[in-house]
């Protein structure tokens, strides 16, 4: 049937928040040559028409000048119809993850449907529509990466998991700028968030396992100057008979332990030659 396009609303509940001006475009030259292919769907709203399916082809129309085009005239529900917008945008352009979880998350709640009713609905699994709606939290800037196809959902949703807010932003414009994979979004997710963990510890006062490892590590003396100290601190040198015979005197001495500590100490462990002057 055709029916002029100025008797056409377009209903406030759209899956598609957005078109790409060049797909209309291209759309628009191909109407022009060939026609409208197929029909776009409607349903009789007194005596205008609501449109159901098709808002690329009637947006390409618009941009042709058309002032009528064919359509199906259906006779359905408004559950039906709500399947028919998701079916359908689904199956045309690409659809993004974004403006799915927000028309999902609509449907849930205005029609009371449940997630798993949803997805059965629509044949895809609960998590398909668990993750989508879940969308909805992310950050604007993540959302907006994935809506221009800066990054793809998988790793966009890696990059949701890290727990530090002002770091998920930084990684969010860093994977926009310079390109991540799902599997580098998951391991930069892992280490923030061990990072970020461990910040709160300290915060809390809580050991780390820094701390723990710290404190129990094995202690043990210095054969020189006698004091004790970490096991992990301790150096081993290489040194001939008579440095040794050296570093012993010094020691008998007991001048040793002043010079390691006062201002005429060359470094740690080391022993300030003594003036053979006089």
């Amino acid at each position: 049937m055709i029916i002029p396009i100025c008797a056409i609303e377009i209903p406030e509940n759209l899956m598609r928040q957005s078109m790409s001006e060049r797909g209309l475009e291209n759309l628009a030259s191909s109407m022009k040559v060939v026609g409208l292919r197929h029909p776009i769907g409607v349903r009789e709203k007194g005596e205008r028409y609501e449109l159901i399916h098709g808002m690329r082809r009637l947006a390409a129309a618009k941009i042709l000048e058309w002032t009528e085009i064919e359509a199906d005239i259906m006779d359905v529900t408004d559950d039906i119809v709500e399947m028919i917008k998701v079916m359908e945008n689904r199956e045309r352009e690409d659809v993004s993850a974004i403006e799915e979880g927000v028309y999902y998350k609509k449907l849930t709640m205005s029609k009371g449907w449940t997630q798993t009713q949803l997805a059965g609905m629509l044949q895809v699994s609960t998590g398909y529509i668990s993750q989508r709606i879940g969308t909805n939290e992310w950050p604007k800037a993540l959302k907006d990466a994935v809506s221009v196809g800066a990054l793809s959902f998988s790793t966009a949703r890696e990059i949701a998991g890290i727990k530090d807010y002002e770091h998920m932003l930084y990684i969010t414009h860093h994977a926009a700028k310079n390109g991540a994979t799902p599997s580098v979004a998951r391991d930069w997710k892992r280490r923030a968030n061990l990072d970020y963990e461990e910040k709160l510890r300290r915060e809390e006062g809580v050991p780390t396992e820094a701390d723990v490892r710290a404190a129990n590590e094995a202690m043990m003396y210095c054969h020189t100057c006698g004091e004790r100290g970490k096991v992990s601190e301790v150096r081993t040198y290489s040194i001939c008979k008579q440095c040794q015979d050296l570093i012993e005197e010094v020691k008998r001495q007991g001048t040793f332990r002043e010079l390691r500590k006062g201002p005429g100490a060359t470094g740690e462990g080391e022993v300030a030659p003594e003036s053979q002057e006089g």
